[in-house]
């Protein structure tokens, strides 16, 4: 087979990747530039976490291998020790699966592709929770390999969709990226998404939600609260308000007409000790209805009426299972189809 090196060749395009730092052995692709980890320490293994990250070239080749390493796990703790790396050949779906190994050294993942797959844009979806050095990809050897320009062009066309929580890694499942609702609502609206994992940050730290509203990459925001958001803030759901409240109105100053989604939590078995989830609901609530008159461009799902009980979700409560991420979905399209509506109106 010929292999091809990322280090040293330019045939790829990657997706979800502000920059790509490169050694001698091979590359390592970020989803948040370096300059801004230097300011902000906290984001760098989230910056180097592969979610969301998809290789993109042009061949016809019906066997591709990709060499890589996983350098650490960001996954939660409690996480299985592997994660998926899958193949898309042309239009299918997904092609076939790899498992990444949380370990450390040399890996191999070989694809078979379907004869029935079309030659042209093909895609390795690299595997969510890992950072991943990328070394070699190889192909046959009849087979042509080169950068995927008019695929290039096509992403520059999409409106980009910062997808900010509930995590997309947890701890209770083994996930591949094609299976959730940011690939598949995606894939239906003909969106890019930009997905971030930040947990609670965007509320606990100023400079990073500062650091959200200066990217030039997404024109539209869904925002949803997990558990990570309410561990932050325990109790004082005041201090969680006036941060959201805050949040949004930085947001807004610099994206003066792109969509935000704002969503209250799933249910959660806390709804039933207290009302500790309910109270950060209503601060939501609040927030949208002080807001909604005056800005045409905020939009709001209520998630205690997508997933009311737990029905939808994993074991661990938090978590949403292959039901929950389906009806999950469904929302967030049918946001979308009321702002595209509204934008071509």
């Amino acid at each position: 087979m010929q292999k091809h090196y990322f280090a040293r060749e330019d045939f790829y395009v990657i997706t979800n990747a502000e920059e790509i730092a490169k050694d001698k052995d091979g590359i390592v692709p970020l989803r948040i530039k370096s300059a801004v980890c230097a300011e902000l320490p906290l984001l760098t293994e989230y910056s180097r976490m592969a979610t969301g990250m998809e290789i993109a070239f042009e061949t016809n080749s019906k066997t591709i291998a990709l060499t890589f390493e996983i350098l650490a796990s960001v996954r939660p703790k409690g996480s299985a020790d592997i994660s998926p790396i899958e193949c898309i050949a042309g239009e299918m779906t997904t092609s076939g699966f790899h498992a990444a190994e949380f370990k450390r050294g040399m890996q191999r993942a070989v694809f078979t592709i379907r004869p029935s797959a079309d030659e042209g844009i093909y895609r390795i979806v690299l595997a969510p929770g890992a950072i991943m050095r990328l070394h070699t990809l190889e192909i046959d050897d009849n087979a042509y390999l080169k950068k995927p320009f008019e695929y290039m062009v096509e992403l520059s066309g999409r409106a980009g969709w910062l997808v900010y929580g509930p995590p997309i890694v947890s701890p209770a499942t083994v996930r591949a990226f094609s299976a959730t609702h940011a690939a598949i609502a995606s894939r239906v609206m003909d969106l890019l998404p930009v997905t971030l994992d930040l947990g609670a940050f965007m509320f606990t730290e100023e400079a990073v939600v500062q650091y959200l509203a200066t990217r030039s990459d997404w024109q539209m925001i869904s925002i949803a609260i997990g558990p990570e958001v309410i561990a932050a803030f325990g109790t004082d759901v005041k201090k969680f308000h006036a941060a959201y409240e805050r949040a949004l109105r930085t947001l807004r100053a610099v994206h003066v007409r792109h969509p935000i989604i704002c969503m209250t939590p799933f249910w959660s078995p806390l709804d039933r000790t207290g009302g500790i989830v309910e109270e950060y609901r209503e601060a939501i609530r609040g927030t949208i209805k002080s807001r909604i008159l005056a800005d045409r461009d905020i939009y709001f799902i209520e998630g205690s009426s997508i997933i009311m009980g737990p029905r939808g979700l994993l074991d661990d409560g938090a978590s949403t299972d292959a039901f929950g991420e389906m009806i999950y979905t469904e929302a967030l399209i049918g946001v979308f189809r009321e702002i595209a509506k509204k934008t071509n109106g």
